[in-house]
C-alpha cells in the first residue's frame, strides 16, 4: 500500500483501499528515503474490483488514465525535516508538495513541533477536469508533555477551485484534513486539538483525542472554469511565447477577414440565422483576444 503525501491508502473500513501499479520505496540511507511510482487503477474499500483513478472533489465522470509521481524525504539531523514531491495525473492536474518539520525538546519536559505543508496544483494534458491552478497550505505548532499534546493549526486554500486528490486516497497531509477537509476555495481554517496517548496508562496503541474547527470564506464565485487557460495565465508566458501567440491570432483574424471578403454578403445572406450569429461571434471573439 503506498504511503506517501500525494498517494496514501484510505483505511476507514475494515478493509483498506489499494492501487494497482508499481511503487518504489528506498530507505538504505538513514537520513534519506525515495518513493517513486505509477498506478492506474485503485480498488476501492467497498469492494475488490478494479477502478479506473478519478478526483476526490471533481467531476467524477471523469478518470485520468494514471498517476505517476517522485519524491523525497530528507533528515538531515537537528531535529529538520523536508519532503519534496512531484506528480502527475494524466489529462488531470500535476501537483507538487512540500513539507517542513522540525522537533525540539524532550516530551519528558516541553517537546515543541512544527510543521508546515504546501501542494500546488495545476491542470495539466486534455484539462478533463477544466482550469485548476490553485495553492493550499497549512502550518502546525504542537506542544507536547509526556502523554498529553495540545496543537494549534491555521490552514488556508489559495485558488478558485477545490483543493483536490485522487479518489479512495488520502494524500492530503494538510493539517485541518479531519472528517472535513476545510479545503473549499480560498477557504481558511483553523483549528485547536488535544491528544492523549494512553500507552502511558497501560494501554499502547490507544489515542483520544478532542478538537475543534471552524472554516470559513469559501468562495468560488469567481472561477473562470472551461478547458481554456484565462488570458493572464497566457500573459505569463515568456516574452517570445506571447509574441508568436500574438502571431497565430493575427494570423487568425487576417484569415477570417479574407474568407468573409471572397464570399461576399450573398454567402453570408444564405447562411441560417444561428450560424451567422455563430461566424460573428468567432470573429469578435479573435479581435478581443488582440
Amino acid at each position: 500500500m503506498t504511503e506517501n503525501p500525494i498517494l496514501r491508502y484510505k483505511d476507514n473500513r475494515a478493509l483498506p483501499s489499494s492501487f494497482q501499479g508499481v511503487g518504489l520505496y528506498s530507505n538504505e540511507l538513514d537520513w534519506l528515503s525515495v518513493q517513486g511510482g505509477s498506478f492506474d487503477r485503485a480498488i476501492p474499500r467497498t469492494g475488490t474490483g478494479a477502478e479506473r483513478l478519478t478526483t476526490t472533489f471533481g467531476n467524477r465522470a471523469y478518470s485520468g488514465a494514471r498517476i505517476s509521481y517522485l519524491g523525497a524525504t530528507l533528515k538531515p539531523g537537528y531535529g529538520l525535516e523536508a519532503s519534496l514531491y512531484g506528480s502527475r495525473f494524466e489529462d488531470m492536474w500535476d501537483q507538487y508538495y512540500l513539507g517542513l518539520t522540525h522537533r525540539i525538546g524532550d516530551k519528558s519536559a516541553v517537546a515543541l513541533k512544527t510543521a508546515l505543508h504546501y501542494y500546488h496544483t495545476e491542470d495539466s494534458g486534455q484539462q478533463r477536469l477544466g482550469y485548476i491552478d490553485n495553492d493550499a497550505a497549512s502550518l502546525a505548532v504542537t506542544a507536547n508533555h509526556q502523554a498529553h499534546s495540545l496543537t494549534l493549526a491555521w490552514q488556508q486554500v489559495f485558488g478558485n477551485e477545490y483543493f483536490d486528490y485522487v479518489w479512495e486516497s488520502t494524500g492530503n497531509y494538510m493539517a485541518n484534513s479531519l472528517y472535513s477537509d476545510y479545503n473549499g476555495p480560498n477557504e481558511k481554517s483553523w483549528q485547536l486539538r488535544y491528544d492523549l496517548d494512553l500507552a502511558a496508562y497501560g494501554v499502547p496503541g490507544l489515542t483520544a483525542s478532542l478538537w475543534h474547527a471552524k472554516g470559513w470564506g469559501i468562495d468560488g464565485t469567481h472561477y473562470e472554469g472551461g478547458s481554456q487557460r484565462p488570458q493572464h495565465r497566457l500573459q505569463r508566458a515568456w516574452p517570445g511565447q506571447r509574441q508568436a501567440q500574438r502571431k497565430r491570432l493575427d494570423a487568425g483574424l487576417c484569415g477570417a477577414i479574407r474568407k468573409t471578403e471572397k464570399l461576399g454578403p450573398a454567402h453570408h445572406r444564405l447562411q441560417p440565422p444561428r450560424q451567422r450569429r455563430a461566424n460573428r461571434w468567432q470573429l469578435r471573439r479573435i479581435q478581443d483576444r488582440r
